[in-house]
């Protein structure tokens, strides 16, 4: 993982409730698009490109673009399949996908830490 994945942690899940915020209240047109627009673009991809220690940050955010519009297409050829489309559900399943990603790697980094040793030796 990068140095700081609790920042981009933070970005995802802020950027997460606001773009649900401003598609459910309708805020200003340019504001709404705008915050859209990065959430849609970058932040599917980057929740699940995290734990792959991408060192490098044009590389690590060229990845996140290519993979969050193919999640995004996904979720919209989905939801059109099953006649379901609209753009507040697409919305609404890129934020799922992006919230459960970070949840989970949360919740592994719990499992992955070492134990660590009381000092006194059993032996």
């Amino acid at each position: 993982m990068n140095r700081r994945p609790w920042l981009w942690f933070v970005v995802i899940i802020a950027s997460a409730i606001a773009a649900a915020l401003m598609s459910l209240i309708q805020i200003a047109e340019p504001i709404r698009v705008a915050v859209a627009l990065w959430f849609l673009a970058v932040c599917p991809g980057m929740s699940l490109l995290l734990p792959l220690n991408i060192k490098e940050a044009y590389i690590r955010l060229t990845l996140a673009v290519a993979l969050s519009l193919a999640i995004d297409a996904l979720a919209a050829t989905a939801l059109l399949a099953l006649g379901a489309w609209s753009p507040q559900n697409i919305l609404l399943i890129v934020i799922v996908i992006s919230v459960a990603s970070i949840v989970a790697q949360l919740a592994w980094s719990g499992y992955s830490r070492p134990k660590r040793s009381s000092g006194v030796s059993t032996q």
